[in-house]
């Protein structure tokens, strides 16, 4: 499990002061980003030692259980990597204190640029091990 927090901002909200749901799936994103970098996996590995464009999303889903406010602090915990051949899911939850916000999924994959295509790719042990 891997846990990261955030501060609403007032940009993250709508005219009734709270957070526009499209904001949680760019947490949900930027949560990704940090697990990996905390692991050492940069886009510059990726594309460097990997040969990868990085990990695309096939599907994401959210469940919204409360609002969010500006000045709230956002404690997301990414969880239950599960792979499915080339695919992998991880699971989200959020919280404030111990009021929980949402909870939600993205599917992944690895990929790579092929004949200006792209294309899944075999994951490399690293990024399972992540």
């Amino acid at each position: 499990m891997f846990e990261t927090e955030f501060e609403v901002d007032w940009a993250d909200c709508d005219p009734a002061g709270i957070v526009f749901y499209p904001h949680f799936f760019r947490f949900m994103d930027t949560a990704l980003q940090r697990l990996l970098r905390a692991r050492g996996l940069t886009q510059a590995v990726f594309r460097g030692e990997f040969g990868s464009i990085g990990t695309p999303l096939l599907e994401a889903n959210a469940r919204f259980r409360s609002p969010a406010r500006p000045g709230d602090r956002l404690t997301i915990r990414v969880s239950k990597a599960e792979w499915r051949g080339r695919a992998f899911r991880l699971d989200y939850r959020a919280s404030i204190a111990e009021r929980l916000v949402f909870e939600g999924f993205e599917t992944r994959i690895c990929a790579a640029e092929v004949e200006g295509r792209l294309q899944a790719i075999a994951a490399p042990e690293r990024l399972r091990a992540a």
